[in-house]
């Protein structure tokens, strides 16, 4: 895999956290990877995107994720 051109920071929780085994495994990975945050209980990820998510498993909870970790 080239990752020569790209960066990557990254928030995944649950199951979507299994995503930075395989890409901590790739050759030159601390070169691509710039963070990884896995806020995993619920408790973690209200305070990660900074308000109470009324579901946790859903697009709206993935945008917020997304929006708190470009912050």
């Amino acid at each position: 895999m080239n990752l020569q051109n790209y960066k990557l920071g990254a928030v995944a929780s649950g199951g979507g956290s299994l995503f930075f085994s395989d890409i901590l495994t790739a050759g030159g990975a601390s070169e691509f990877l710039l963070f990884a945050d896995i806020p995993y209980a619920t408790e973690s990820l209200d305070a990660y995107v900074g308000k109470m998510l009324n579901k946790y498993c859903s697009e709206g909870a993935a945008r917020q994720m997304a929006m708190a970790a470009e912050q």
